[in-house]
């Protein structure tokens, strides 16, 4: 597994970063810190990131988080990465190589205020605000690895192939 959680991923992916490895799943975060972009700049970013790890790992499976949200309060950052988000899901639907995990449910609270408790200042996570994230994303994880020993084991490839 890969975690990339970087602004300039494209271009550390593009420089040899994935040489030499050959991973199951390749976890992609990011986003958040491309505040001066537009939704649709962000999303076009992403999409690259997801086309450049096919290209150069193509049997890797993408696993993109969706962005989360940020601000105390409602403000045109959260707004824009909830444009994000749903600009990404349009994208990514229809790859067979990709999908997507959105950890943000329990972040933003019922009168729309996010705590600096789980994102200390309300972009960053926290301890806490990681535990949140990790554990949906350990059993997406542990899903889809079974998944894909599963369908290796159908097609009768020896597990020896893929360790």
């Amino acid at each position: 597994m890969l975690i990339y959680l970087r602004q300039n991923a494209l271009r550390i992916m593009s420089n040899g970063e994935l040489a030499h490895i050959s991973p199951k799943v390749v976890v992609l975060w990011v986003g958040t810190h491309n505040h001066g972009h537009t939704a649709e700049q962000i999303c076009g970013g992403i999409m690259a990131i997801v086309q450049l790890t096919k290209d150069k790992l193509p049997k890797a499976y993408a696993l993109i988080i969706l962005v989360l949200p940020r601000g105390k309060m409602p403000n045109p950052l959260r707004e824009r990465n909830a444009q994000v988000n749903k600009l990404v899901q349009e994208a990514v639907s229809s790859l067979p190589h990709a999908s997507l995990l959105n950890v943000d449910p329990g972040f933003v609270h019922s009168d729309s205020s996010i705590s600096h408790q789980d994102l200390y200042d309300y972009l960053h996570l926290t301890p806490q605000g990681y535990q949140a994230v990790c554990q949906p994303l350990h059993a997406h994880l542990k899903g889809l690895l079974e998944k894909q020993a599963e369908n290796r084991k159908e097609r009768g490839i020896p597990s020896q192939l893929y360790n």
